[in-house]
């Protein structure tokens, strides 16, 4: 062999020395990274781990002693400088738990694993037996999500569901911020896109770090009362109704056929209505004076035409409806609602050019808004519904459903701060219930 052919057989052999070290080199730094990668991963697993078990002793057992007094903290270990060993799980925790004037508790608990730590904190609310739950998505559906046409979502969504096709985007429909699907879920098995190279989410998808709950408030009981005549508004500048007229009364009918203001005094007091059936097919009802003002109606309640059910401007004050017939709930032609609903079981037609200004609870199974028709609301929460939104139909609000539907050009947004940020009405829960408000 020739000189130069050794020199040339030498620096290839020096050349591939110098790879398998280089080599090597990389793969060690690769598997340090890999290790420590692991090592946070596992921290964190016990971290959520461990906030999860006490969150599920908050919410399920009842006077649970993981709850401290208010404006007390509880620290496990005591010391909260040592950690407690989670020998299944080969690592160990700390956690602390603060009642923050028994309305919300801070819970912070910090997974360990082999020199690593990892901490999560999660916010609750604690209702203190006050229906407040937190909305932190702009749809959330126990079950499916379908978007078809040009629906548009302006705002985070959310399902508890992982099953196959639980979400489907069509290719021209949009979701602007995060799309949470139920915790393990994989996005290729539960979102279908009808065109895979489509950006429908604006922030991707994540999973939920738990599933959510909506329980429905206590439904109020139909006050009693003693029977008097119906009222039919057939003419022009009917007289108004007087508390003396319909306080601690029941009403079998009102019906209103004119195109005329019907007003109903409240005396600057808080009061209740009490009605076998509410028929508007023309003009307005409007209450006058200070106080809130409970509409209770156990028969059938229809808006149609150019119609209103309003307040006077200038006073304080809201208006509820409490509907517990059966027969559907229908907002059509050109009808406004200026208050909040709650259904027991009815479903809710909100059609045409028809609104509501408020917030809308229901039992029911099915919610439909179409047409033209919007909605202007804090919440739609209709936990056991399939919530439709249709055509032009369009939801300021979050929406919370069993299954939602949005087809054409149909939206849903939330704006903060908004006028139409209304509080909730003021009903009651079954029990003490914590909420999960947010996990960091």
């Amino acid at each position: 062999m020739g000189k130069f052919a050794i020199l040339l057989v030498m620096a290839l052999n020096i050349a591939i020395f110098y790879y398998n070290v280089g080599l090597q080199n990389t793969l060690n730094v690769a598997e340090i990274q890999n290790s420590e990668s692991f090592k946070i991963a596992q921290a964190r697993n016990i971290a959520i781990g461990a906030a999860q078990s006490i969150i599920y002793k908050l919410e399920n057992e009842a006077g649970s002693n993981m709850l401290p007094a208010s404006n007390q903290t509880l620290s496990f270990p005591p010391d909260q400088s040592s950690y407690i060993d989670w020998a299944d799980v080969q690592g160990k925790y700390r956690l602390s738990i603060q009642n923050i004037n028994n309305s919300q508790v801070i819970l912070t608990s910090i997974g360990h694993y082999e020199g690593r730590d990892y901490q999560v904190n999660v916010a609750l609310s604690l209702d203190d037996g006050i229906w407040s739950p937190q909305f932190p998505l702009a749809v959330f559906s126990y079950n499916t999500i379908n978007l078809t046409g040009n629906a548009n979502i302006a705002g985070s969504v959310g399902t508890n569901s992982i099953s196959s096709g639980a979400v489907v985007l069509g290719s021209n429909t949009s979701i602007d911020s995060t799309l949470y699907i139920g915790p393990g879920g994989l996005e290729e098995h539960v979102v279908s896109y009808g065109n895979a190279n489509s950006n429908n989410v604006g922030n991707g998808v994540e999973n939920l770090i738990e599933e959510l709950d909506y329980p429905l408030p206590v439904f109020p009981d139909f006050p009693g009362g003693i029977s008097r005549e119906a009222i039919a508004i057939t003419s022009n500048n009917p007289p108004p109704l007087e508390p003396a007229e319909y306080a601690g009364l029941y009403i079998p009918n009102l019906n209103m056929n004119q195109n005329t203001v019907f007003e109903i005094q409240t005396g600057g007091e808080d009061r209740d209505i009490v009605l076998g059936n509410l028929n508007i097919q023309s003009g307005t009802i409007r209450i006058v004076g200070d106080g809130n003002v409970n509409f209770h109606v156990n028969g059938n309640f229809d808006m149609g035409g150019n119609t209103r059910l309003e307040r006077a401007s200038g006073y304080d004050g809201n208006i509820m409806m409490f509907y517990s017939g059966t027969a559907s709930i229908d907002l059509a032609g050109n009808s406004r609602f200026h208050g909040s609903m709650y259904a027991l079981t009815a479903e809710i037609n909100v059609t045409g050019n028809g609104g509501i200004q408020g917030h809308i609870i229901t039992g029911g199974s099915d919610v439909k808004i179409s047409g033209n028709a919007e909605l202007l609301t804090r919440v739609l929460y209709a936990p056991n519904a399939t919530v439709e939104v249709l055509g032009n139909g369009k939801v300021v609000g979050p929406v919370i459903a069993n299954n939602f539907l949005a087809v054409g050009n149909a939206s849903v947004e939330v704006i903060l701060d908004s006028e139409y940020d209304e509080d909730l009405p003021e009903l009651e829960v079954e029990n003490n219930t914590l909420y999960v408000v947010s996990w960091n």
